[in-house]
């Protein structure tokens, strides 16, 4: 009996043990899975600079994340560098089969897209996704892509991704903006989660997609063709529900790309209306008060004309009579003396 309780006492303080190493290293271990797997499934260098995971505040804090570009393009260091992560996990699943992450945000993705002759740097890309995914040239290692922890994701946005197009003729490049990109849906035919391998595979092509369908009319349309095929061909090569995940966030995008631009429209239309009403009330204004103004001095003059001719006409009657009476004075007076002479 005692022999069996120091077994499993040994047991017990082994796993206490385990437990410690693996929250003490639990920040490399991540940071090697996210690195490890990035490389795996693009076939282009994944490095992340820090992961910090605060376990008991349910916090993951990353900086850094940068995709490599493939060799042979050389106009930017990385295809995809990051920005800002904002992301909450549930604790007690940290040691468990599959990590939960209930708020994944990224603010901020720098993605540069380079085309030369025989081809496009995301075509490299996706090459590689499409062969993870089971296709024809080369099958992943089963056992490579079953291994390791999985990660569910409940709440995944992308915030402010800026597209750099780089074509062949142009010496600068095209920029593209994605205001926000939705992939909350993106495993929902796998509600264990996903390895870290798979996750990559199934998050690039949705923002690829996004970023392509904000580009039309900015970028040539051949390339975009091009572009959307690789998109699709690693989506039927992932299966599940991926086609109507990437559809889906294609047409959100679309909607929210004409929603921006009939903001932009209708804000310029009441603008022109607004600065077109201010400007015919001006004009009325001053016509109708110029108007206003003109008829009042008219009629004022024509009653001080009015008032003067009728004062005028007062003062000649009054003259008319003063003089009436003078010369009926004078005729007297004259009678007068006429008069007196005669006697």
């Amino acid at each position: 009996m005692k022999k069996v309780l120091r077994i499993l006492l040994v047991l017990v303080v082994l796993l206490v043990i385990a437990i410690v190493v693996g929250l003490f290293y639990i920040d490399s271990i991540a940071k090697t899975a996210i690195e490890e797997g990035g490389t795996y499934a693009m076939g282009v260098k994944t490095t992340l600079d820090s992961i910090s995971i605060k376990l008991f505040q349910g916090k993951l804090k990353m900086d850094g994340l940068k995709i490599a570009n493939p060799e042979g393009f050389e106009k930017s260091d990385h295809l995809m560098s990051s920005g800002l992560f904002d992301v909450e996990l549930t604790p007690s699943t940290v040691l468990k089969d599959t990590i939960i992450l209930p708020k994944f945000i990224l603010d901020g993705l720098d993605v540069n897209i380079e085309s030369k002759s025989g081809g496009s740097n995301i075509s490299v890309v996706m090459d590689n996704l499409e062969k993870l995914g089971g296709g024809e040239e080369e099958e992943a290692p089963e056992e490579e892509e079953g291994e390791g922890k999985k990660v569910k994701i409940e709440v995944f946005l992308i915030k402010n991704v800026t597209a750099r197009f780089y074509m062949p003729l142009g010496s600068l490049p095209l920029v593209v903006k994605v205001p926000e990109i939705d992939l909350s849906e993106m495993m929902s035919d796998n509600p264990s989660g996903v390895v870290m391998p798979e996750l990559m595979r199934r998050i690039i092509p949705i923002i690829l997609a996004s970023i392509a369908e904000n580009a039309k009319g900015i970028v040539p349309a051949d390339f975009l063709k091009d572009m959307d095929g690789q998109i699709g061909a690693v989506v039927k090569a992932i299966g599940g529900n991926m086609e109507n995940v990437v559809k889906g966030v294609q047409e959100e995008t679309a909607k929210a790309l004409k929603n921006a631009t009939d903001q932009i429209k209708k804000g310029l239309d009441d603008t022109l209306k607004k600065g077109t009403e201010d400007a015919k009330g001006a004009l009325d204004g001053l016509l109708g008060g110029k108007k206003t103004d003109d008829t009042d001095k008219t009629d004022e003059v024509k009653e001080k004309t009015e008032d003067a001719e009728k004062k005028l006409e007062e003062e000649k009657k009054k003259a008319e009579e003063k003089a009436g009476s003078v010369v009926d004075d004078a005729k007297g007076a004259l009678d007068g003396l006429f008069k007196k002479k005669t006697e």
